[in-house]
C-alpha cells in the first residue's frame, strides 16, 4: 500500500550545531521521521517514512501525535476494515484534534480516507475511486476540498477535485481535469496541491513545462466547479525556457498569503543548469501576487508574512522583511542531513534530519538547534 506523499505544509531542510556526527549513536529502537506538523508548541502530528521493506529501526508510515512538544509520540495509525494498519503515505491536520490520512490501494483503483475528530482514538473512513490523494485543503472543520490523482501519461496527469460540506462524511466531485475537460484545469502537468481561502475562492497549483504561456496557478471562484489560469508576473531572470514547480499556497489571514515557486532551467539533455526560487505575496485574498526579487536558494520555509528561513549548500538564511533581505545565520555542519522543517511562529520551529537526532527544535529563529530525543509508544 503505497501513494504519493503530498503534504498541505512549508518545508525545508535545516540543522545544528552538535559537533562530529561521527559521535553520534545511532539508536536501534527508534524510528525517523519523514514529516512533521506542530499546531503549537506541544501539539503536533507526524509521520515515519514510507519504505516498504525499512531498515531496522525504521517502522513504515505510522501516523503519529506529539501532546508534549515532540518528546514522545503516540503511534496513531488507522486500521483497515480487516484490522491492519494501514502504511500512510499523506496526512493533513487541520488542528490539535482533526485530521486526514490516506490509503492506497496496490491492486484496485481506490483510496480509503481517514478521519479522526479526537487527536487518533477513533478514525472512520470513505472510500474514493481513485489511485490517490495527493492534497487537501479545509478552510474550517466541515468544509474541505481534495485532488484526486487518477492516471498520468507523458507529462499530462488525470485527476479530479472532490469537495465535503460535513467534515468529510460524504464527498462530491465537482470538477475533473482529464482529456477534453470542461472545467478548465488542464490535463497537461501534475496538479501538486489545492488551497481554499474561503468557500468560494480557491487554488490548484500545477507543474508546469517551459513555456513563456503555460500557467502554474488556476483560481476558481465558484467552490471549485471552474477553474481559470491565473498569470503571473515574472522576474526578468526567469526566462520562457524555465519550468516552474509551485508549493502549496498558505495564507495568514483571508487577505495576505504566500507560496514560492522552483524555477529550473535545463539543458537539452535535460541536465540542470540553473534554479532560482521566487516568493511570491498577496494582500488582497489572491486577486493579486507580487514576486519577491529571486534568489538563487534551494529551499523555502515560512513562518508569517514577514519571517522565512532558506537553505541552499549547507548555508541557512532568514529573512524578517518579507524577503527583501537575507541574513546568513551561524554556520552549522549538520545542515546537509536536515530534509525537513516546521516553524509555527518567527522564533519556534523543529527540523527533521535523515541520521540520529533525527528531530530538532530552534526557540530562537533558526540561531541555534538542539536535539530533542524521542519516544514512540506503539498501539
Amino acid at each position: 500500500m503505497r501513494g504519493r506523499l503530498g503534504i498541505a505544509m512549508a518545508t525545508l531542510t535545516l540543522g545544528l550545531a552538535l559537533g562530529s556526527a561521527s559521535a553520534l549513536q545511532v539508536p536501534t529502537d527508534v524510528s525517523p521521521l519523514a514529516s512533521i506538523q506542530m499546531i503549537d508548541v506541544q501539539t503536533g502530528w507526524a509521520v515515519t517514512p514510507l519504505c516498504g521493506p525499512c531498515r531496522p529501526q525504521v517502522t513504515s508510515g505510522l501516523m503519529l501525535r506529539t501532546t508534549n512538544g515532540g518528546t514522545q509520540w503516540n503511534d496513531i495509525t488507522p486500521a483497515d476494515s480487516s484490522g491492519q494498519k494501514v502504511d500512510v503515505p499523506f496526512f493533513y491536520a487541520f488542528d490539535t484534534h482533526l485530521a486526514w490520512v490516506e490509503e492506497t490501494s496496490m491492486t484496485t483503483p481506490i483510496t480509503e480516507i481517514f478521519r479522526t475528530v479526537d487527536g487518533g482514538r477513533v478514525w472512520k473512513s470513505i472510500s474514493i475511486r481513485a489511485m490517490a490523494v495527493t492534497s487537501i485543503s479545509f478552510i474550517n472543520p466541515r468544509l474541505g476540498w481534495f485532488i484526486a490523482f487518477e492516471t498520468a501519461l507523458m507529462g499530462s496527469e488525470a485527476a479530479s477535485i472532490y469537495k465535503t460540506t460535513d467534515g468529510g462524511e460524504t464527498w462530491i466531485m465537482v470538477s475533473s481535469a482529464s482529456p477534453g475537460g470542461k472545467a478548465g484545469l488542464p490535463f497537461a502537468g501534475a496538479k501538486t496541491s489545492i488551497t481554499f481561502v474561503n468557500p468560494t475562492t480557491g487554488w490548484v497549483t500545477v507543474l508546469a513545462a517551459p513555456g513563456p504561456d503555460e500557467p502554474y496557478l488556476y483560481v476558481s471562484q465558484d467552490g471549485g466547479h471552474a477553474w481559470r489560469p491565473q498569470h503571473l508576473p515574472l522576474p526578468p531572470q526567469v526566462t520562457p525556457h524555465w519550468e516552474a514547480s509551485p508549493t502549496p499556497l498558505k495564507f495568514f489571514t483571508p487577505r495576505e498569503g504566500v507560496f514560492y515557486t522552483f524555477f529550473t532551467l535545463r539543458d537539452d539533455s535535460g541536465r540542470q543548469t540553473g534554479r532560482l526560487s521566487v516568493l511570491y505575496v498577496t494582500r488582497d485574498g489572491g486577486t493579486t501576487w507580487t514576486y519577491i526579487a529571486p534568489v538563487p536558494l534551494g529551499y523555502l520555509a515560512v513562518a508569517d508574512m514577514n519571517h522565512a528561513w532558506s537553505l541552499n549548500t549547507g548555508v541557512l538564511r532568514a529573512t524578517s522583511d518579507g524577503g527583501r533581505r537575507w541574513t546568513t545565520l551561524p554556520p552549522n555542519p549538520l545542515l546537509v542531513d536536515v530534509n525537513r522543517l516546521d516553524f509555527i511562529s518567527p522564533q519556534v520551529g523543529w527540523a527533521i534530519r535523515q541520521t540520529h537526532p533525527f528531530l530538532l527544535k530552534t526557540s530562537d529563529a533558526g540561531r541555534t538547534w538542539a536535539p530533542v530525543d524521542y519516544t514512540i509508544l506503539r498501539q
